[in-house]
């Protein structure tokens, strides 16, 4: 029943549009296609509504205006909200299908590392769980082309060592609820692909463009970088050879989209993932020649836990002491890991497709300058 029509046209719903790879995906499928649809499920805010979010998300992603105009032709939005049963309306999603093969791409999801745990299961759990729903219902149809779902390769947890594409639970543990739900949807995804055709993309960590640095966004990787560059802090509690697996957005959106396009057997995970990770000790060096700030020393977190906390919480104060020992804590555990991703089945699926990733070391640097440059985000580039 999965197989649709071959003479039907596409239609693409894609959640999570107006997150950072969200942004980039619909990007490079308007770019890709001239006539394919897109729905694109948006949740209002106090602020402004879908479609208003939709308009000011078109801008970013198509500067000239005329193209624009004609890209928004191509997209129906559709005001709901993923994380609530009263909020959703799939029905309304589902109209906007009628009469053409459907493909779903899932990235909606909270990436926030300290939300509570019934929170962040509330939109990464059960906002895929609904998309799921949605899905089996277009199958149900006869038009359901393929979903992929955006995981992340940190469903590995609390792991060290080689975590491989074909592995989900091997009974870890995690270091936040992002973990955790992420973890759980993916499971959920897993357990449909048996009777639906659903594959699993796990990128690691997203920044900049891989030739200029450029993002949109800077959250995550860039909230210790930009308090480092502010010379907030006064030491690390970490392992210099901790690794960091960092990845280009657009290289995780156009992977998707090609292996999309092979409509890759149900159940198949690939993670899109560095050619390389990079130390600790390597950002260092390279943040703190380029911000231009004292290289703080990192301590072990046996020391830092049992002698130099307590001494920081008498002699520091004010901002310091909130961005150290109180909103950088989720970050503590990602200033330990020693994790490194296989990705043989990505690359395998990628091969000869002309896709390559930056030297990691280069790149870097790149996503680093341009936070400088623009003060993370705050002026555009000089």
């Amino acid at each position: 029943m999965s197989n649709s029509p071959p003479q039907l046209p596409r239609v693409t719903i894609l959640s999570g549009s107006t997150g950072f790879v969200g942004r980039e995906l619909l990007g490079r499928i308007l770019a890709r296609s001239s006539d394919e649809r897109l729905v694109l499920p948006i949740r209002g805010t106090r602020d402004r509504t879908a479609r208003e979010r939709a308009d000011a998300l078109l801008e970013r992603v198509v500067p000239d205006p005329e193209t624009r105009r004609k890209a928004a032709e191509r997209i129906e939005v559709v005001e709901t909200d993923l994380g609530s049963d009263e909020g959703w309306h799939p029905e309304e999603v589902l109209a906007r299908t009628a009469g053409a093969s459907c493909r779903l791409i899932h990235g909606a999801a909270s990436v926030s590392f300290d939300l509570p745990l019934e929170l962040a299961r509330a939109v990464n759990v059960a906002g895929t769980r609904r998309m799921l729903d949605l899905a089996e219902d277009i199958d149900a149809r006869g038009r359901l082309e393929h979903f992929a779902y955006i995981s992340t390769a940190f469903v590995a947890g609390e792991r060290s060592g080689t975590a491989f594409e074909h592995e989900l639970d091997v009974g870890q543990g995690f270091s936040n609820t992002y973990e955790r739900t992420k973890f759980e949807a993916e499971s959920l995804a897993q357990e449909r692909a048996k009777a639906l055709p659903i594959s699993i993309y796990r990128p690691s960590i997203v920044a900049g463009h891989s030739e200029t640095g450029e993002t949109s966004d800077f959250k995550v990787l860039y909230w210790p970088l930009k308090v480092l560059a502010r010379g907030l802090v006064p030491l690390i509690p970490g392992r210099a050879d901790a690794s960091y697996d960092i990845v280009p957005v657009d290289f995780v959106a156009e992977s998707l989209l090609r292996l999309l396009d092979t409509r890759p057997a149900a159940g198949s995970t690939f993670h899109l993932t560095a050619a390389r990770t990079i130390t600790m000790d390597e950002i260092l060096d390279i943040s703190t020649a380029l911000f231009g700030v004292r290289r703080p020393p990192v301590v072990s977190p046996r020391v830092f836990t049992s002698f130099v906390r307590p001494l920081l919480e008498v002699v520091l104060w004010g901002r310091p002491r909130d961005v150290v020992l109180r909103t950088g804590r989720v970050y503590y555990p990602y200033l330990i890991k020693a994790l490194r991703f296989d990705h043989a089945n990505a690359a395998s699926a990628l091969s000869g497709q002309g896709l390559s990733l930056p030297d990691t070391e280069a790149y870097v640097r790149s996503i680093l300058s341009y936070a400088r440059d623009t003060d993370f985000g705050r002026t555009t580039t000089r």
